[in-house]
């Protein structure tokens, strides 16, 4: 197994593409990754980041006195805590820029975090990433909610089983940016 970001990369070969997803809190230095990336790529071709910014955007104050609000925060600071920004992806842009890569792109896509838009389509992308949550992103997020310092084991378990509610109920909107 090799380390991206502290052993050199050992293709033989360049790449046409590479995908990184969901690696935002893997990397102390998510530049040192692209810098490899740029030299173990064939010239032209292709490096794409699909990243979560941990930043939710309610409508008003949707996430005010909620159990999800409460878990936002509380991941938050864990991660703080953990050495780990979860909202550095969007330096992402920049970061590829000032490392030598070129025609760098942006696409951010404000996912809906639960099944309450009016449009078919945003209120299926909700119901997806609300399933996504219930199905065990909530539950990996333990660590960092064990990292704030601020719940025990059991209060850990019954915010998350509220945290699930919440993320279900049309009532509360808010917004993911992906």
């Amino acid at each position: 197994m090799e380390n991206s970001e502290l052993q050199e990369w050992v293709f033989s070969y360049k790449l046409d593409y590479i995908h990184l997803r969901g690696m935002t809190t893997c990397f102390n230095d998510v530049k040192t990754v692209m810098h490899r990336a740029l030299h173990g790529l064939t010239a032209g071709c292709w490096i794409e980041f699909q990243e979560g910014c941990f930043n939710p955007q309610p409508d008003d104050d949707a996430l005010e006195g909620t159990a999800l609000g409460r878990w936002c925060r509380l991941v938050a600071s864990g991660a703080a805590k953990c050495g780990r920004d979860l909202t550095k992806a969007r330096e992402y842009k920049q970061q590829l820029a000032e490392t030598g890569f070129v025609d760098v792109h942006e696409q951010v896509i404000n996912v809906p975090g639960g099944p309450w838009p009016e449009d078919k389509k945003a209120k299926l992308l909700g119901v997806y990433f609300a399933n996504m949550l219930c199905m065990g992103a909530i539950d990996s997020f333990k660590k960092l909610l064990a990292a704030s310092g601020e719940l025990s084991s059991s209060e850990m378990d019954e915010l998350s089983k509220k945290v699930k509610e919440d993320v279900q109920n049309p009532g509360i909107r808010w917004y993911m940016p992906m």
